[in-house]
């Protein structure tokens, strides 16, 4: 009888968007934990938003005494009169903004009231109640936005450590259970990278899937759900901003993702040569190979260093683009907002000055947000690796109806039998 060992079984590379979808099935076990983390990063992004938010109530400490020639033609009473100087038009130009204004203006006569201020010094009743409204509001959504940031690092981490530790048990798992053939095809430096680099590499994709891909969306929709809210029309430009910076980030992050996979083979071919080395260095020693080994390393890392200089070359030219894209862009909206103002259109200093705060909230997420997706590009190469090998079959599976093996007694004897 000839019993012949199943041949090594050759791993399958997997596109980028399967790869994805597998590590976001990786939180499934831990759904909890990520619907936590979820709350908790969006607790942060709307505190971010909330925080920027407050600056509108500053604008209406600034008030102004009507001029008297400004009284008689408007036939006003012989009394002072005081308007919200920044923030007294608003109300022609949103409805929102009128809404805020009339919130915050009962809001601010509690405080007044609160501190015994007179009715006969109106400018100081409007200053004392807007400033108190101000600071309130700001140590609330501070304190807030601190506890929002502690649970969201913790949870994420947490969430992420709990993965990791999933996926290299079950990677082992996996390849302890493959036949002697396939570890006569495969070199060892290849499945210590595949062990080492390549989850390390998986890691980093769950740390920016839980991160900033998940953080920057979230605290991009904030200011713009504010902005849209404020006037209908904000949205076009919103669209334009964020369409211009998809359809580059998407050209280039495919050749991002195709120079990574050439640096992570090329990581495992230095890793190989190591092994090599250190495991034959008896044959070294003997030979004196000492210098023909640092040679060939040194040639190895030289490949490395090569393939990884590419990949942040294509990586450094992308985020260059969007940098140049996001600062064109803000400077478009700001000509559009003064275009709308010097062509007589009814744009109030208050909705001005709102409109360029939060068109300005979005360029930071907008700028964290396409490099984090680079880097997501760059590491999904090595998470790629890991699946490979994660979905191989086992070697020698149990026929099915196989009766688990328990309480052995005896010996085994084999007869006639040879191997191949």
């Amino acid at each position: 009888m000839e019993s012949r060992l199943a041949p090594a079984k050759r791993s399958v590379p997997l596109d980028n968007r399967h790869v994805i979808r597998r590590l976001l099935v990786t939180f499934l076990p831990q759904t909890f934990l990520f619907l936590a983390t979820f709350a908790a990063t969006a607790l942060h992004a709307g505190t971010a938003t909330a925080r920027i938010a407050v600056i509108y109530p500053v604008l209406r400490a600034f008030v102004e005494e009507v001029p008297q020639a400004e009284r008689e033609q408007m036939g006003l009473p012989d009394e002072v009169v005081v308007q919200r100087m920044l923030t007294k038009k608003d109300g022609d130009f949103s409805p929102t903004l009128e809404r805020v204004n009339e919130v915050l203006d009962a809001v601010d006569n509690r405080f007044a009231d609160f501190f015994g201020i007179d009715e006969s010094d109106p400018k100081r009743r409007a200053q004392v109640g807007a400033l108190t409204t101000v600071t309130i509001l700001f140590l609330g959504v501070a304190i807030l936005q601190a506890l929002a940031h502690f649970l969201e690092h913790f949870l994420s981490q947490l969430l992420v450590v709990r993965v990791v530790v999933s996926l290299r048990v079950r990677l082992l798992q996996n390849l302890l259970q493959q036949p002697l053939a396939f570890y006569n095809d495969q070199k060892r430096g290849e499945l210590i990278s595949r062990m080492s680099s390549d989850v390390s590499s998986a890691t980093i994709c769950l740390n920016t899937m839980t991160g900033p891909l998940l953080q920057e969306p979230l605290k991009l929709l904030g200011p713009v759900i504010v902005l849209v809210a404020i006037k209908w029309w904000f949205a076009p430009l919103l669209i334009l901003f964020m369409g211009v910076i998809i359809v580059s980030v998407r050209r280039t992050s495919q050749k991002v993702h195709r120079r990574a996979k050439v640096r992570q083979r090329t990581i495992a071919r230095v890793t190989e040569a190591m092994v090599q080395m250190f495991s034959g260095i008896r044959v070294v020693k003997a030979f004196g190979l000492e210098r023909a080994k640092v040679v060939q390393y040194t040639q190895r890392n030289e490949e490395f260093a090569r393939d990884a200089m590419a990949t942040e070359t294509t990586k450094a030219w992308t985020r260059t683009k969007m940098e140049l894209y996001t600062n064109l862009i803000m400077v478009f909206a700001i000509v559009v907002a003064m275009l709308v103002v010097g062509g007589g259109g009814r744009f109030s200093p208050g909705a001005l000055l709102a409109f360029l705060m939060f068109m300005a909230q979005t360029y930071r997420p907008a700028k964290v947000l396409t490099r984090s997706y680079t880097d997501l590009m760059d590491h999904l190469a090595g998470a790629g690796r890991v699946f490979e090998f994660m979905d191989l079959p086992p070697g020698m599976p149990d026929k099915p109806g196989a009766i688990p093996l328990t309480d052995v007694v005896g010996t085994v004897r084999y007869e006639d039998v040879s191997f191949a």
